[in-house]
């Protein structure tokens, strides 16, 4: 462990970027947007950019996103960086369980994460503050799909829709219709 620790130390100043935007009503400028404030982190403390990972229309609630795993893979072969550079924590995940499994895993890699945003101290008050942004990351997704099944369905109901075809709408009406009545029956 002490030769992994070694080597990590060589590589204290090499970083990778990791990019991500959550849904294709987003558009490239939000990652160039992450790339621009990340770069210029890195710049400011003086890390040398190895390699950028970029999922684009990919959402943080879940881990399955190619380049993010990749960068997992990577950091599990002993790669020559040390530290992973986010926008914001929640571009890392927006799931309280994978944001602690990676991080924990990459902690034992001697990886650490990085925010270019947000505070990136050990502090007790730091911790603290990360665990409950971490929380609230998770929640919004969540609250945001209730919010949004809603208003589809009601939509729905008036013989609106949301876009797509009025075909849609109806179909999107009868099966909320049909589980509302499955639910009943139970």
């Amino acid at each position: 462990m002490a030769a992994k620790r070694k080597k990590r130390r060589a590589f204290e100043k090499c970083a990778v970027i990791y990019l991500r935007y959550s849904t294709h009503n987003q558009t490239d400028l939000s990652i160039e947007y992450q790339r621009e404030i990340t770069e210029k982190y890195c710049v400011d403390k003086g890390y040398t950019v190895v390699k950028h990972f970029i999922d684009e229309a990919k959402s943080g609630t879940t881990d399955k996103r190619d380049s993010f795993q990749a960068m997992i893979a990577e950091a599990h072969n002993e790669p020559p960086w040390s530290k992973i550079i986010v926008f914001s924590f929640n571009r890392f995940a927006r799931n309280k369980d994978y944001d602690s499994h990676y991080k924990i895993v990459l902690m034992e890699l001697g990886i650490t994460i990085e925010s270019a945003t947000q505070d990136n101290s050990d502090t007790p008050q730091a911790r603290l503050v990360r665990n409950v942004t971490a929380s609230f990351d998770a929640y919004q997704p969540e609250c945001c799909a209730v919010h949004t099944h809603a208003a589809m369905l009601t939509k729905a109901k008036k013989c609106e829709h949301c876009g797509g075809s009025r075909l849609s709408a109806l179909m999107f009406w009868i099966k909320s219709l049909s589980s509302t009545n499955m639910k009943r029956k139970r």
